[in-house]
């Protein structure tokens, strides 16, 4: 190895040929290195000093005696310089009356251009290079660009063309055949423009001799077209990290079979993994250590990039999104809620799962414990290790598996996926980054309206987040009646209660008004009834006359409501069209049918004490007088039980417990699905006590509703019933014959 400074006719002698690999990337420098280029050649113009335009890495190749070119050299560092500094000197010559001075640097014996330029950029050089005069080349690539640049912005007063040769200098790196130019170019980037991992590892899987398999396989894939190379370069946000498209996939992929059993990586090899921050040096470790065939790694590659770009995409946030679960909902939380640990997983099966129906359940898993812990302000730390190491490690590919693999978790505080005592504190307590707020609203109303909506669903980045009760509120305007309850005020004006979809940003001097200017405008601007209406999670705010911090939790409860039956995987085999929703009405909260008559009562938010019940997409209700009355699920449930007593009025507490088991209520357990008068204040999680709302939530408690069993306790029944809680109560009592009817 030779190194030392280099003139430009040291590295260009008439009698040398450059050749710039064809793995090496396209010409990729833009308009502000043009300028800042430009400038520096008008300054060694003018003053006559020395420049470094910087390094230039050549390699010594063997040449052909019959060869008419005497020195050939492959290009490991410089391309990027040299093409700029042809392209300029063409220019500046051809201006200048100095073609014959070009001519001698570019041009060699036989025709043959001193410099090849790579696959990419070749036959537009090559077409520049052979003008006879100037003139334009129309092509999008940033090369003909530069030239048209240059041809335009080239001032042959302000330049030099002797002095520019004579005081360009650069730092020259000459290598001989035995030298490792992989360990140079590996660690060289050209000035400004940082080799990526893309290019450093297309580098190293390809040579010339294998040209063929680079065409084939990887060109298709990764540079097929500028819509496919746009792709890849887009930027991909992974945490306090922005990451290309392609970068992004490859992490994933190599995390993928880094945790693969099949190569049988321990814990000290795959920590060997995380030490190392540099993504190419992984792989390069990855393919030493296994010995793996690059042929099959590209194979193997390439196919899971076509997964990648065709089901893993942040395209989802411009779009509208599908109420069913899938891919749509999990791209949305994996790029607008920053959940790309998630990537990795998501990739494997859908690499390796087939199935499409097992694979939308196992969405539904993922999104319902990613939300869940979004919600509770779970920490991240440990996804990485969870949905790589974990899951892939153990090759979960189903959705059973990974339920019950998750539900082990139970606990363990860094992975448990959190029950409904935690998530009704969460709706009504926590407060949560704004886009990720967003994401819970949006995720909410996207399950919560009806397919038949009269208004479409923007997509996710149509929509902005508004607090409902202004965070400059105004005694004035928004009246307290206790200043010692300013600072829970302020808590609950961040929570969910108080947040909304808007599809346009109020005017701030509406967003700080009173409630009713808020929500009607002022007749020049708009409020909430014209950028909210036609979202379902908004139509309870939009019915009230006032808004203060009982209808915000008022309005947590109802959205939590929601949350808890959408965001559950234990009925993860029905489908997603029959998981339960919970509706407002107008200026009430909905409370159900009542008594054996069949009426709905509507109370006020104050009033009902935050108590709510399910409805149902499918409408279906109950009859046990032979389909003359029907009933809702909650009143079905409480008079069919009623109605067991009564056949075995002896039953103790115990044993009627026995048979309404606490399981019906799925993940909602709470007390129980029978509490007796005494359980209603025994402690939850972590020793808290139940509040009264949350009693009168959870329990029917007005008087007509209480029960006595046969050793005399008091009880009530739980309001908490899903459809498939109603139907197994229903199977109770058909087995008792009571006959039971179902209408929607």
């Amino acid at each position: 190895m030779d190194a030392g400074k280099k003139k430009i006719n040291d590295i260009l002698n008439g009698n040398r040929q450059l050749i710039i690999p064809f793995f090496q990337r396209s010409y990729v420098w833009e308009k502000d290195l043009w300028e800042r280029f430009l400038e520096s050649m008008e300054q060694v113009s003018q003053k006559g000093k020395e420049y470094f335009l910087g390094s230039v890495i050549l390699k010594q190749m063997p040449t052909s005696t019959s060869s008419t070119v005497g020195d050939v050299r492959t290009v490991i560092d410089g391309q990027q310089r040299l093409t700029t500094l042809a392209l300029f000197l063409k220019v500046l010559c051809f201006k200048t009356g100095k073609k014959r001075k070009f001519e001698n640097m570019f041009i060699l014996d036989e025709d043959k251009f001193a410099i090849v330029h790579n696959m990419f950029d070749k036959a537009i050089f090559d077409t520049i290079i052979a003008q006879e005069e100037l003139v334009p080349v129309f092509s999008e690539s940033k090369l003909a660009k530069a030239y048209d640049y240059f041809l335009q912005n080239v001032n042959v007063e302000r330049l030099n063309l002797e002095t520019i040769l004579a005081h360009i200098s650069f730092v020259g790196i000459d290598l001989n055949n035995e030298d490792d130019e992989q360990v140079i170019f590996d660690t060289i980037n050209s000035i400004g423009v940082t080799l990526t991992t893309g290019e450093l590892l297309k580098n190293y899987l390809f040579s010339q001799d294998t040209i063929h398999t680079y065409n084939s396989k990887w060109k298709p894939v990764f540079e097929a077209d500028e819509d496919t190379l746009k792709y890849w370069d887009s930027n991909v946000t992974q945490g306090r990290k922005i990451r290309k498209n392609l970068e992004t996939f490859l992490n994933a992929y190599l995390h993928i079979k880094i945790n693969d059993p099949a190569y049988g990586f321990d814990s000290v090899k795959k920590e060997r993994f995380n030490r190392t921050e540099d993504l190419f040096s992984q792989y390069k470790d990855f393919i030493s250590m296994t010995g793996i065939d690059t042929n099959s790694l590209v194979d193997d590659l390439t196919e899971y990039a076509r997964i990648y770009r065709l089901y893993i995409s942040s395209r989802i946030l411009n779009e509208e999104i599908r109420a069913e679960y899938g891919l749509d909902r999990l791209n949305l939380i994996v790029f607008g809620l920053d959940a790309t640990t998630l990537i990795p997983y998501l990739l494997y099966v859908l690499k390796n799962q087939s199935d499409q129906n097992e694979v939308n359940k196992i969405a539904r898993i993922l999104e319902s414990y990613l939300m869940r812990r979004l919600v509770c302000k779970r920490s991240t730390n440990n996804y990485s290790d969870l949905f790589s190491q974990s899951l892939i490690g153990a090759r979960f590919l189903t959705a059973l598996s990974l339920q019950e693999y998750l539900e082990s978790k139970e606990n363990d505080s860094s992975l448990a996926m959190p029950g409904d005592e935690e998530m009704i504190y969460a709706f009504e307590d926590n407060v949560l980054l704004d886009v990720r707020a967003k994401g819970v609203l949006y995720l909410l109303e996207s399950k919560i309206r009806s397919p038949r909506h009269s208004t479409a669903l923007k997509s996710f980045n149509s929509y902005t987040l508004e607090h409902l009760m202004p965070k400059k509120w105004n005694p004035t305007t928004w009246p307290i009646s206790d200043s010692s309850q300013i600072e829970l005020r302020n808590l609950k004006l961040k929570t969910l209660g108080n947040l909304a979809l808007l599809t346009q940003s109020l005017n701030s001097s509406i967003s700080n008004n009173s409630w009713n200017i808020k929500l009607n405008g002022n007749g020049r601007k708009k409020g909430l009834k014209e950028y909210a209406s036609g979202l379902d999670t908004m139509t309870y705010v939009l019915s009230q006359t006032d808004w203060d911090e009982s209808k915000i939790d008022t309005r947590a409860d109802w959205l939590f409501d929601n949350a808890r039956t959408i965001w559950n995987f234990n009925d993860v085999e029905f489908e997603a069209s029959s998981h339960e929703i919970h509706e407002s009405d107008g200026n009430a909260i909905t409370v159900g049918g009542t008594g054996v008559t069949g009426t709905t009562d509507t109370v006020s938010s104050t009033e009902a004490g935050r108590k709510k019940i399910n409805s149902n997409n499918d409408r279906t209700k109950f009859s046990l007088d032979n389909g003359q009355t029907y009933l809702s699920k909650n009143r079905f449930v409480l008079e069919g039980i009623r109605l067991y007593i009564n056949r075995h009025p002896q039953k103790t507490l115990a044993e009627l417990k026995s048979v309404f088991k606490d399981s019906l209520l799925k993940q909602f357990k709470r007390l129980g699905f029978l509490c007796s008068e005494a359980d209603l204040k025994r402690p939850l999680t972590r020793g808290r006590k139940p509040t009264d709302a949350e009693i009168s939530r959870w329990y029917f408690l007005e008087k007509s509703a209480w029960m006595t069993s046969g050793d005399k306790i008091r009880f009530v029944v739980s309001t908490q019933i899903t459809l498939n809680s109603a139907n197994a109560v229903r199977a109770i009592l058909e087995a008792e014959g009571i006959d039971v009817k179902t209408t929607e």
